[in-house]
């Protein structure tokens, strides 16, 4: 009898916390969402933030808030997420810099990779090497002859030290050899106005940060990363990817929303759901490609991959 009612008792417990967890689910989520953004706004990933937040607002019929904070990087709005509650109310919108290459040549950081759980890969788009109007070069060509002929006499802004734009930058060095000096700044908006006010001489920048400002005079672009012409740029601007610079057609910017570790599973799993949806709707998928990037919602693995 007694042994009867244990297992009832059991049973009971399982059923009662299976109903729990099953309400608490569907009622996710019950407060506004946040994605920090660890970059300033002007750049790629605060476009990625701000339509993801769109994306899961329509999705959930919840406010969905863009927390930007900016520096070091992307390390700091990193630390923060991942010291965040994990319930499932905290995303980071994040690149490669904060989410892959700062943890590895920086052991010593308050967070690792393993603190984070992707829930998907965003947005990729080819890296744009814009230069200012004033720089006497109109192709990748032009400019590899001006460095050569001016050693460390050119300067190049970037997102921040170990970013995509840097690393680009440093691999167009090497292959194209020749010497520029670096200027990092905190993120795509200040690394763009940085170059539109003359400070620096070029920069890669992520097309979706770049290609207004082309289009309005106020850089010159004079390749793309990648390995075709951008439909965003069908007619100019051939790619960097010649027979010097090959290795840059596999060099892209993306964006990736991932969560702390800890966080409940299935609200990763409803919030990729949701992102997958709606980067099928129309009016998305054109503004993405008339900014010259691509809106997705890929798997767990295909972020990871990309940032490994």
């Amino acid at each position: 009898m007694r042994i009867g009612m244990y297992f009832s008792a059991i049973t009971y417990c399982a059923l009662a916390a299976l109903v729990s967890s099953t309400s608490v689910a569907q009622s996710y989520p019950a407060k506004p969402i946040r994605i920090i953004a660890p970059f300033p706004p002007g750049g790629g990933i605060d476009a990625s933030a701000r339509i993801t937040a769109q994306a899961l607002a329509e999705s959930f019929g919840q406010q969905v808030i863009v927390d930007k904070r900016a520096g070091a990087g992307g390390r700091i709005g990193a630390e923060l997420a991942a010291k965040a509650p994990p319930d499932g109310y905290t995303r980071l919108m994040g690149s490669s810099g904060p989410n892959a290459v700062i943890p590895a040549v920086q052991p010593k950081l308050s967070y690792a990779v393993s603190d984070f759980t992707p829930v998907s890969l965003v947005a990729i788009s080819d890296f744009l090497l814009v230069a200012h109007p004033s720089l006497p070069v109109n192709s990748v060509k032009d400019l590899i002859a001006l460095a050569r002929s001016n050693p460390a006499k050119l300067d190049f802004g970037s997102t921040g030290n170990l970013g995509g734009p840097h690393l680009a930058a440093e691999l167009f060095k090497i292959l194209a050899k020749v010497e520029m000096v670096h200027v990092a700044y905190k993120g795509g908006g200040p690394q763009i106005t940085a170059l539109i006010s003359g400070e620096i001489s070029l920069t890669f920048a992520s097309l979706p940060a770049a290609l207004g400002h082309v289009k309005a005079s106020r850089l010159r672009a004079l390749g793309v990363s990648g390995s075709k012409r951008n439909s965003a740029l069908p007619t100019t601007h051939a790619p960097c990817a010649s027979a010097t610079c090959r290795p840059l057609s596999s060099i892209i910017a993306n964006a990736g929303c991932s969560t702390p570790s800890a966080a409940p599973s299935g609200h990763s799993t409803r919030s990729r759901a949701g992102l997958r949806a709606r980067s099928r709707c129309a009016r998305q998928y054109r503004a993405a490609l008339a900014c010259g990037g691509r809106i997705i919602a890929r798997c767990r693995s295909s972020l990871l991959s990309r940032t490994a």
